[in-house]
Parts: structure tokens; C-alpha cells; sequence
């Protein structure tokens, strides 16, 4: 799949686009769905900044920003 993601935090040079990124598992309960689409809204920028510490330790980088779990 495509994505548009970030190994290090920082401002937004810090984004890549990558046309071959996993697809993520699906796990028992959960459905995969196929998008054209995405948004990046306010709490996307403050986690690609690394404001969020509780996040960051589930969820560790590379991240796929605008990502929804």
C-alpha cells in the first residue's frame, strides 16, 4: 500500500511518501478496508512532533501518518 510516514519526529520535512508499505494484519473482530483517501488533523502533527509519550511507547517509528488504530 501507499503511505505517507515518519521515522524521526520533526517538523513536516520529516515525511516520506513510500508506494510499498505493508499492509497492515488483521486481527480477529477487525476489517481491513481499502482507502483512496486520508486526513492529517491536529493530533496527527503533535505525534509526528513526538508530543505524545503514552503513544509513542505503543506505537513505536516508523509511524504512517494520519494513521487510524
Amino acid at each position: 500500500m501507499k503511505a505517507l510516514i515518519y521515522r524521526k519526529f520533526g517538523d513536516p520535512g520529516v515525511l516520506e511518501w513510500v508506494e510499498k508499505w505493508p499492509k497492515p494484519v488483521v486481527s480477529p473482530g477487525k476489517v481491513l478496508i481499502r482507502s483512496i483517501a486520508g486526513s492529517i488533523n491536529p493530533k496527527d502533527v503533535l505525534l509526528r512532533k513526538g508530543k505524545f509519550s503514552c503513544t509513542l511507547a505503543r506505537d513505536p517509528l516508523p509511524r504512517v501518518s494520519g494513521g487510524s488504530n
